[in-house]
């Protein structure tokens, strides 16, 4: 069975429609299960919220019963608008979901990465999914040699959003392991940005070949999950055990918007100590991930 027929046969077990959100504390056991089993978990409900600030109040409220909301911008911010502001992608605030581009497939910086979808695209704006576990296996089954490579450090530039980071630069591994629990990290964005720095070391060609492998496997559509969401949806994800990423989109009679949290949980699980660059924390249970404040 491969991933796409996986998830059509245990939508049931991650796809809740609901009239209103269960309490996070009737909820936990079952969204664990999911993240752990699935990668992730959506709440379907038939009342979506609105963009006031009350509704982002509920939201914030809601998400707080399960664990932490991380930073997310050098100013402070735990809400992230997802939606098209038009920079040019020179320009110093571009970012990836900022945009209206497709976007590689990547994780971030958290446990726990939460989409509310308040206003879906017009045309486009598919949100797919790949888990790491299916793309390890396709490596080590396909192109052994270069699943080494992505078991080795690759250079990171500090994200441009990102400018309390104490350091320019840092290391980290595509795949790792706590055990034989498998753990991913991938921002190629910023291995690019590095990989353009000449004051800092240049993508070897295996390296290279290594993470277009890994692009090339994410976008095998038996691989994917594609999704959708609808206005109203509430999907959790499991970010260091799944890959997404998003079609390119466009806005013809109102504007894509989705809010994204990034998010730490009390029942997190421990982390390779290769990811603490961008984690902070490894040990499970532990208050980690997302961008620090300038304030700071």
């Amino acid at each position: 069975m491969n991933d796409r027929e996986f998830y059509e046969t245990t939508k049931a077990n991650w796809l809740n429609s609901c009239s209103n959100w269960p309490s996070a504390e009737t909820l936990e056991v079952e969204l664990i299960s999911s993240l752990k089993n699935y990668g992730l978990y959506i709440l379907r409900s038939n009342k979506p919220l609105d963009n006031s600030e009350n509704s982002k109040g509920i939201l914030r409220d809601y998400l707080r019963g399960f664990g932490t909301l991380l930073n997310q911008s050098p100013l402070g911010c735990d809400l992230f608008k997802v939606q098209d502001e038009g920079f040019d992608i020179k320009h110093p605030k571009f970012r990836g979901p900022s945009s209206n581009h497709r976007l590689t497939f990547h994780t971030d910086r958290c446990d726990i990465i939460v989409f509310y979808c308040v206003r879906p695209a017009d045309v486009g704006g598919i949100n797919q999914f790949v888990r790491a576990l299916r793309v390890y296996q396709t490596l080590q089954s396909e192109f052994p040699d270069l699943l080494k490579v992505l078991e080795q450090p690759f250079t990171y530039k500090r994200h441009n959003a990102d400018p309390a980071f104490p350091d320019s630069r840092y290391e980290l591994p595509v795949f790792d392991k706590v055990e034989e629990n498998l753990h991913i990290t991938l921002m190629t964005y910023l291995i690019n940005k590095a990989d353009k720095d000449p004051d800092m070391p240049s993508l070897t060609n295996d390296q290279r070949m290594a993470l277009n492998k890994v692009q090339e496997i994410c976008q095998r559509k038996e691989n994917q999950l594609e999704i959708k969401l609808e206005a109203g949806d509430l999907l959790f994800l499991n970010n260091t055990q799944m890959l997404h990423s998003r079609t390119a989109f466009e806005d013809k009679l109102g504007k894509r918007l989705y809010y994204r949290v990034w998010m730490t949980c009390p029942w997190s699980e421990e982390l390779p100590e290769s990811f603490e660059p961008i984690f902070g924390e490894t040990k499970a249970g532990k208050k980690r991930g997302g961008f620090r404040l300038l304030s700071d």
